[in-house]
């Protein structure tokens, strides 16, 4: 069961990165400069964009699983672990420059996984077992 939940946690993450570098894709391919319909016409049949709502779809579908399984306390704050991948993968892949402040406000929420993710430990060991492990 734990390789599950780390399965599909790491599922999320990784549709929910393509998603946003593919919507990126889609946005620098993108003429805005033309009219609004044309515009979206244009959006509509890109490739990138296309990539990215199927994305999206497919991520829906892995963050229902999680959110069986998980309190929506803790779930939403992890799902701020796609912050980091998002990041380390547009600077990979993208050449797109990070600047302290954005490291300075990756390290809190990193903090702040942490912080979320211990106290949810913690409360789940002193959990009622007849409740579902809920307190």
């Amino acid at each position: 069961m734990k390789y599950f939940a780390a399965l599909n946690w790491l599922v999320f993450v990784a549709l929910e990165t393509f998603a946003q570098v593919a919507l990126k894709l889609a946005a620098v391919d993108s003429d805005a400069a033309s009219s609004l319909s044309g515009w979206i016409a244009a959006l509509a049949s890109n490739g990138w964009f296309q990539a990215s709502l199927t994305a999206d779809v497919l991520n829906f579908f892995a963050w229902m699983t999680i959110l069986r399984r998980l309190d929506l306390s803790l779930a939403v704050p992890l799902s701020s672990l796609c912050y980091f991948a998002i990041v380390i993968v547009s600077t990979l892949l993208l050449r797109e420059t990070v600047s302290v402040p954005q490291v300075v406000g990756l390290g809190l929420i990193g903090v702040g996984i942490i912080l979320v993710a211990g106290l949810e430990g913690a409360e789940t060991d002193t959990a009622d077992p007849d409740n579902g492990g809920r307190s």
